[in-house]
């Protein structure tokens, strides 16, 4: 009877294995089918043409910089890497004589080109010489300056493919530009213009650590600066004067925090100086506000509490004068988006609480939603995270709040635009009551089913099914450390701690709000079995049954019984002697990992020494590696160590098996950004980084000598070495110490 409870509860593991795991391939497939389907919104069209400005610094700053690269010869000429662009429509004749078109930016390059030498870039060369209302783009992760051309589009109205666009109307656009009937100044949107510049990361990944996210910050303050100059100079507004002169910032994704943080920062400077606020209004689209789901870096996090502080700071010097910082605007991608979801993008309702005017809006309720009577077609879904930034209807409402400029006309321009949606008592709906809606909307147009599995598939799950997973270790280690106290450990068990524990952890996340509070219980509940499923996958599976003798003489400590047990046989040496022996073999294997390693990264350093830099940074960096690396190796170690199952095995192999994929997935960025230490440039972007890091050490209140005994803290790779690395390598030498002892003890009991 109970063997035949075993089998049936067995059955049901693999059932709910299966179907649990169908499910999220199920939605992964329906969302790239139907509801990504590419048609969701209307393209714009623009017809392509970037000019590469001169650097954003000072022209003491230039010469500096210009002797540096004459001594040294580095090939990248702007600070950190980093470039600034200008967008001009190539129909459009009015930057027509500053670009350069013998230098193009790379070879073969059609579309961007270097500036002429000693010509203002910012003023057009039409009847007017004013330029339109300045508009600065900020990418988001692994966006690219290309990303502007849409915006650029419709800061002159030229949105159209030439087969669309009447050869009539054309002229009448070109010609209205040309004699500056249309200008910044326009009363009516239609005859309003913006310029379009773009600050240019090189595809680097600002979510992978918060270094980047930093440096990304002081260039784009740098870049604000140097268009003040170039396009205001002498008329800048002031605090006693003010003018209709200011920035207006559009940042995509993560590129919306770089934004933010940057806008802050600049107002503050110029009011320091008696100068009226430079960035009036942020537009941003489909940015994570409320936390971003698929980064694990803890820098990251940082980076968002440092923006808080900055708004907390803005409201401590201006509460007298009730002075607003920047006008906020955050839209939405809506349901497909499937990196940032709609509760990431919110923001604060409350006006003026923050030093912030700051208003959410969904994008499903500015644009009309393209006909059709497929899925996805019927009603509006909002867009994916990469069309937002190219789709027609978002950036026209975009060009409106842009021309708008004031809180009060932006916040009604959204009151008239956004069909409304009224909720079920009659009032108006806000916010997180027409997310409420559109998810109902989704199940009508899907069905439960596929709307269930579409959601439950979406990628900004991630962080949730991590924590999940890191809940369910835990909790099946205490379930361990109890039965292994108050009761037998039976194999048939395993099903009663697969089925209890998803339940509890889901619970748990329910209750607590951890991660993506959008989803439902019976969501969480599904991201809760999958992540027991990989659990159970390393516990199980890589842990017990694996041909781990290559692994094992692979890793540090050779352990394999197959091994041990020859020598027992073969020889009559005493287990305290055969204990050392293995452990110098483990010891001498540990030393070669890390002298390779070294090796590696200092013949890189040797043969790439115009990128790479040798000095006390970089050293510390490839010690971090090297270290970070060995740990990794031990926990695999320690978890294939415990393959053959004894009782008191189990718990070590539980905690080892969570930290087989925490581990990695939190030391990634930080090895990337010790990586990036090793080159010059990645030292020059770590500066400011680098700087908040000492400016937070040096606001906390401790005793001298204890600060000054652990300042190495101040810094994060440090920070993460001595509290995370290596509390797990201790752990780990030690449990292998205790295997090892244990394996000797019965190899020795076995050869009497």
């Amino acid at each position: 009877m109970v063997r035949t409870l075993g089998h049936c509860a067995g059955i049901a593991v693999v059932v709910v294995a299966l179907t649990t795991t169908c499910c999220i391939l199920y939605g992964c497939v329906l969302r790239n089918k139907s509801l990504h389907n590419g048609i969701e919104c209307e393209m714009t069209w623009s017809s392509i043409r970037f000019i590469l400005l001169p650097s954003p610094l000072d022209r003491q700053q230039q010469q500096q910089q210009q002797q540096q690269q004459q001594e040294e010869q580095q090939t990248c000429s702007l600070p950190f890497c980093y470039k600034l662009l200008k967008f001009t429509d190539a129909r459009d004749e009015r930057f027509d004589p500053i670009v350069d078109y013998n230098r193009p930016y790379q070879e073969e390059d059609v579309t961007t080109f270097h500036v002429k030498p000693n010509v203002n870039w910012c003023k057009p060369n039409n009847l007017s010489g004013k330029p339109g209302r300045i508009v600065l783009y900020v990418p988001g992760h692994e966006g690219t300056y290309m990303q502007a051309r849409s915006l650029g589009a419709h800061g002159t109205t030229l949105t159209r493919h030439g087969q669309d666009l009447p050869r009539r109307k054309l002229n009448i656009l070109l010609r209205r530009l040309w004699d500056g009937s249309m200008n910044a100044s326009a009363r009516d949107v239609s005859d309003f213009v913006f310029d379009v510049y773009s600050v240019d990361f090189g595809g680097e990944g600002g979510g992978i650590h918060g270094s980047r996210l930093f440096a990304q910050t002081t260039f784009v303050i740098s870049a604000l600066e140097r268009l003040a100059e170039e396009c205001y100079g002498d008329d800048e507004p002031t605090i006693e004067n003010p003018q209709e002169f200011d920035i207006v910032i559009v940042a995509h994704s993560i590129g919306g925090l770089v934004a933010r943080r940057a806008a802050l920062l600049v107002n503050q400077k110029r009011h320091e100086h008696g100068k009226s606020p430079l960035v009036k209004t942020v537009i941003t689209l489909a940015s994570p506000h409320g936390g971003v789901p698929y980064v694990f870096d803890s820098s990251i996090y940082r980076f968002q509490w440092d923006i808080q502080k900055k708004k907390q700071e803005w409201v401590l010097n201006h509460a007298q004068h009730n002075r607003i910082a920047y006008n906020l605007v955050s839209i939405c991608g809506g349901l497909r988006d499937e990196l940032i979801p709609p509760s990431s993008c919110r923001v604060d309702v409350n006006v003026n609480v923050n030093g912030t005017n700051e208003i959410s809006v969904l994008a499903t309720n500015i644009v009309i939603p393209s006909p059709g009577g497929n899925h996805g077609l019927l009603s509006g879904f909002g867009m994916d995270h990469n069309a937002i930034v190219w789709c027609h209807g978002v950036l026209s409402f975009v060009r409106q709040v842009i021309h708008a400029a004031e809180y009060d006309k932006i916040l009604k321009l959204i009151q008239e635009t956004q069909r409304v949606i009224a909720a079920t008592d009659g009032e108006t709906c806000n916010y997180d009551c027409q997310n409420i809606e559109k998810e109902k909307l989704l199940q009508e147009e899907y069905g439960w089913l596929r709307a269930f599995a579409i959601m439950t598939s979406m990628l900004y799950n991630s962080q949730l099914s991590l924590v999940l997973y890191v809940m369910n270790g835990i909790l099946h280690c205490f379930f361990l450390f109890w039965r292994r106290c108050f009761g037998t450990m039976r194999k048939e068990q395993m099903s009663h701690s697969y089925f209890f524990i998803p339940v509890l952890s889901s619970m748990i996340a329910m209750v607590t709000s951890v991660g993506n509070s959008q989803l439902g219980f019976g969501s969480i509940l599904f991201l809760a079995f999958n992540a027991m499923n990989v659990y159970y996958g390393i516990y199980y599976g890589i842990f017990s049954y694996s041909p781990s003798r290559l692994v094992m003489m692979l890793l540090p400590w050779n352990t394999d019984p197959s091994s041990t047990k020859s020598k027992f046989e073969t020889s009559t040496v005493s287990p305290s002697s055969t204990t050392c022996h293995n452990r110098k073999n483990g010891r001498t294997t540990t030393k070669l990992i890390l002298a390779s390693l070294m090796v590696v990264l200092l013949t890189f350093a040797i043969v790439f020494k115009e990128i790479m830099v040798v000095n006390v940074i970089s050293f510390g960096a490839m010690m971090f590696i090297t270290h970070t690396v060995t740990t990794m190796c031990y926990i695999a170690k320690v978890g294939f160590a415990t393959r053959n199952d004894p009782k008191s095995k189990r718990i070590t192999r539980s905690i080892v098996s969570t930290l087989f994929l925490l581990f990695p997935i939190l030391s990634v960025g930080k090895i990337i950004f010790a990586l990036s230490l090793l080159t010059r440039h990645g030292q020059t972007k770590a500066i400011p980084y680098m700087d908040f890091e000492r400016s937070q050490w040096d606001s906390l209140s401790c005793h001298a000598r204890l600060c000054e005994a652990v300042s190495f803290l101040k810094y994060d790779l440090p920070r993460y070495t001595a509290f995370i690395c290596v509390p797990i390598h201790l752990f780990c030498v030690k449990r292998m110490h205790q295997v090892r002892i244990r394996e000797d003890h019965d190899q020795f009991a076995k050869k009497d």
